[in-house]
């Protein structure tokens, strides 16, 4: 957590064009209950530089062709490079709504796999401090908290689930976070010549 208004000179949230650079967004559609999320993140300028969540959002009670015009409007505010978004259940009339203003958008079809490498890729770069966010967004911490380990239904595979609160609804906010970082690498370099390695381990 930083303060962005005194680091991030070249972010400037009050302006019709926020950020010049390229940035990845990742979206988590509503179902039933559920809030819908959209995180947009900066991607390092360096290779040592940090992945930043410049903006997140939450919409709720909306139906799908409303929801890929709130998308629409923050691919306007923005350089998008790459968008993620779930293509499950809800998510398959939200992704074709999209679709038809931004056709390279990344549908995610989620597995125990993919969610399981989803968590992974977060959790390392937290744990190198390589994802800021502003200190104000304490509903960001909160939400990548909520998501725990959990084992299949059919018990052969641990995949990741949400805890529910009213603030966080169902982890939203943490899977567009996950959605949008998917274009990032796994493995990532740390000095000059260091590597670190991330294994996956699923049952048979």
């Amino acid at each position: 957590m930083v303060d962005s208004w005194e680091i991030w000179s070249d972010y400037h949230p009050h302006k019709p064009k926020r950020y010049a650079g390229e940035v990845w967004i990742g979206y988590d559609p509503s179902f039933s209950g559920d809030n819908a999320a959209l995180a947009v993140i900066a991607p390092p300028r360096t290779p040592l530089g940090p992945y930043r969540i410049l903006e997140v959002k939450q919409f709720n009670n909306i139906p799908a062709h409303e929801q890929a015009l709130y998308i629409q409007k923050f691919i306007g505010m923005y350089n998008v490079s790459y968008l993620a978004i779930d293509n499950t259940g809800n998510g398959i009339a939200v992704a074709d709504h999209v679709a038809v203003f931004f056709p390279h958008l990344t549908r995610l079809n989620y597995n125990p796999d993919l969610k399981t490498e989803m968590g992974l890729r977060t959790k390392e770069l937290l744990q190198k401090q390589k994802l800021h966010f502003d200190s104000g967004l304490t509903v960001v911490a909160k939400s990548l908290l909520s998501i725990k380990k959990a084992v299949t239904a059919q018990g052969r595979n641990v995949t990741l689930v949400t805890t529910r609160s009213a603030q966080t609804g169902h982890g939203d906010l943490a899977w567009a976070i996950m959605n949008g970082l998917t274009k990032a690498p796994l493995i990532h370099t740390v000095g000059n010549t260091g590597r670190t390695t991330a294994r996956i381990k699923v049952s048979s």
